[in-house]
């Protein structure tokens, strides 16, 4: 798999991990340090290597779920929450 191939795939998950988090409801309240902070967590989800995990995850269709433990967003997924 090629570097954007890979990035675009992690780029996916980590927009699917974050909705079924709730992890940004309503991104045009965050104002400019969002994006250091998203920025954070795409570098964060592209050095995962639990991605077969998170998949399967997903793919059970979460809402309003806590992030699972293996996720390298996990922490900031509830500081996202709490925050925002």
């Amino acid at each position: 798999m090629g570097l954007f191939n890979k990035l675009n795939e992690r780029v996916e998950l980590m927009g699917e991990m974050f909705a079924q988090t709730d992890a940004l409801q309503d991104s045009r309240n965050y104002g400019w340090s969002l994006e250091g902070k998203l920025k954070n967590a795409m570098y964060a989800c592209a050095g995962c290597q639990d991605t077969d995990k998170c998949r399967k995850w997903l793919a059970e269709g979460r809402r309003h779920a806590d992030p699972p433990g293996f996720c390298p967003n996990a922490a900031r997924i509830r500081q996202f929450r709490s925050d925002f």
